[in-house]
Parts: C-alpha cells; sequence; structure tokens
C-alpha cells in the first residue's frame, strides 16, 4: 500500500508542474503555483485554484449545498488526515479546507454543519486526495496556524 502511495505522490506533484524538489528550486521563483501549472492561483484566504485539465484528470466532483443546513452529504466527502478531519469547499472556483461538525454518520452518508458554508457554495465528494496533496504543494506543507 505505502509504495502505490509513494507513486500516486510523486505521480500528483508531476502533474501539478512540480518536477522535484531540487528541480523547483533551479526554476525562477521555484513555484508550483501559477498559469500554465496544474494550481493556478493559491490564497490562504480563498484558497487554491487549479486548471481546467487539473480538474478534469483528477475527477473532482462537487455536489451543491442547498438550504441552510445541516446537509448531507458522502462519506467519502470527508478527508481524514491524522487527528484532523475536513470537508473541501468550492466557492467562487477556489478550493478551500474547512472545519465542521459531525452530527451523524453510517456506511455512505454523513450529516454536517460548518458556519464556512455559505449559499451557492459546494461540497467536494471526489477527488480529495488530490485536493490535499494540492494544498500541501502550493503552501509547502501544512498552512500556518492551521494545526489543531
Amino acid at each position: 500500500m505505502i509504495k502505490y502511495l509513494n507513486h500516486f505522490f510523486v505521480f500528483v506533484i508531476l502533474a501539478l508542474g512540480s518536477v522535484s524538489l531540487a528541480d523547483e528550486h533551479k526554476e525562477e521563483g521555484g513555484s508550483s503555483v501559477g498559469p500554465g501549472k496544474g494550481i493556478t492561483e493559491a490564497s490562504e484566504d480563498k484558497g487554491i485554484r487549479l486548471s481546467p485539465e487539473a480538474l478534469k484528470n483528477f475527477e473532482i466532483k462537487t455536489q451543491a449545498l442547498t438550504g441552510p443546513g445541516p446537509w448531507t452529504v458522502p462519506a467519502s466527502s470527508r478527508l481524514l488526515a491524522l487527528e484532523e478531519s475536513n470537508l473541501y469547499r468550492l466557492r467562487g472556483g477556489y478550493f478551500k479546507r474547512i472545519d465542521f461538525v459531525l452530527l451523524k454518520s453510517n456506511e455512505s452518508k454523513i450529516t454536517v454543519s460548518s458556519k464556512e458554508f455559505q449559499p451557492g457554495d459546494e461540497v467536494v465528494t471526489g477527488g480529495i486526495g488530490f485536493l490535499r496533496i494540492a494544498e500541501l504543494t502550493a503552501f509547502g506543507g501544512a498552512p500556518e496556524g492551521h494545526s489543531h
């Protein structure tokens, strides 16, 4: 399993336009974010914006949130990383990892609430692992001040 995860991470990093850490520092600016790359923009406040190719290649899927909440979404929407559990929100073309309160769950669905959702937002239901790696690539690790 670890072998496959390592291959997955290498594939994703290459797809995002960052050949390797050594090569990245040789590039002008050393950034893995910008025009012509998988991550076209990154903002700590808004999140990350992906190229159309990245959205297609990594099969990012979303579900519109309707009503004031709580919302029921596929259990696959939840990102579990160490002790953290988050969702990814899509707003204005930016994907952002957000906190939520788990109200109910079963094998296929979870019911959540979050003050970080607004009318018109979507929750990511597919491609969660890719988004986490893209976020780490864009910000160089966990965003400062975000560890719980």
